[in-house]
């Protein structure tokens, strides 16, 4: 007989409660449709909302392109206190004038094409190195200009 009273408050209270969620909802329908036969409440869209797809500030060409002077004004900042640090002397008047001691005799390159060489091929790899600098910075603006952001969280998605 316990378990057969436990069994029926069991159902009880199942069906008070669907009961309950089915009258609140009754209610609501209820009161929507008073609200709107009486006119009170109207939903209306005038004028939907337009966004343009273009940032307000800061524009991103000026923005990269403001990112790239910076950046390579701190990188000649830098190569101009690492200069300052650990000086290069290219004459015998600089070196006197850097270390204040009286030079005696200066010595040329033993093989000065292979030095020229040298030299050449350092400018070349820094040519090489701002040419491909401003190629990603033209490319990253093509991107940019179709729409493509590249974020670090979207890069990290991507990566993992």
């Amino acid at each position: 007989m316990e378990a057969e009273f436990a069994q029926l408050n069991r159902d009880y209270d199942v069906n008070k409660a669907q009961y309950t969620a089915l009258l609140s909802s009754f209610e609501k329908a209820r009161l929507g449709e008073r609200a709107d036969s009486a006119g009170s409440v109207k939903f209306q869209v005038v004028e939907p909302p337009i966004v343009s797809n273009r940032p307000v500030w800061p524009r991103r060409t000026t923005f990269l392109a403001g990112v790239l002077l910076a950046a390579m004004a701190l990188g000649a900042a830098a190569a101009n206190r690492l200069d300052r640090f650990r000086p290069l002397v290219g004459s015998s008047s600089g070196l006197v004038s850097a270390t204040g001691v009286q030079v005696l005799a200066v010595f040329g390159p033993a093989y000065p094409e292979r030095s020229k060489r040298a030299a050449r091929w350092e400018i070349m790899k820094i040519c090489g190195a701002c040419t491909g600098l401003v190629l990603v910075f033209a490319g990253v603006l093509l991107l940019s200009h179709n729409g493509l952001r590249l974020t670090l969280p979207a890069l990290l998605q991507r990566l993992v």
